[in-house]
């Protein structure tokens, strides 16, 4: 599934209402997709867990540019449900990054025993899984929110007073 970055469609005659709600949309469903994904192995491809990181990225992004159009309560509780998401995902995505360059540094053969090695390594595991068990547990429980928060958000621009132009 190919997530919208740009939205080439709308132009500067597209009235505000009809861009806020493509550029909400798609952002929405961009974390939407990568949850889905995330639910069925939490954690375990670093890509899906960048790309969630990503994802929310550009939601709380597209959330600060339309605040104005956004209901303030619906709004800020899908920016903290996006936050508390994006930060699980952004702790075990840190990891990932910093085991890669330790990987990339530190062989067995650069004088360190092979024991001191193994065990740097089972250390670097059991983080890993604690992560894993964080990042789960945030989208078993923001997940349902997320949506929930979404659709509000959403609604709310049918209902806002604001200039269509």
């Amino acid at each position: 599934m190919a997530i919208a970055k740009w939205f080439p469609e709308l132009t500067r005659a597209t009235p505000l209402r009809v861009v806020a709600r493509t550029v909400l949309e798609a952002r929405s469903s961009g974390v939407e997709h990568y949850l889905q994904k995330m639910k069925r192995s939490p954690g375990r491809d670093p890509e899906d867990v960048h790309q969630l990181r990503v994802a929310t990225r550009r939601l709380a992004a597209a959330l600060s540019i339309f605040k104005p159009c956004l209901d303030r309560q619906a709004r800020r509780r899908l920016r903290r449900a996006a936050r508390k998401l994006r930060r699980a995902a952004g702790a075990l995505r840190d990891w990932d990054v910093q085991h890669s360059m330790l990987t990339d540094r530190c062989t067995e053969t650069e004088g360190l025993p092979i024991s001191a090695v193994r065990g740097i390594r089972r250390a670097l595991k059991t983080q890993r899984r604690s992560l894993q068990r964080d990042l789960r547990q945030a989208i078993q429980h923001w997940a349902g929110r997320f949506r929930q928060f979404a659709a509000a958000t959403l609604a709310s621009l049918d209902t806002a007073d604001v200039e269509t132009n």
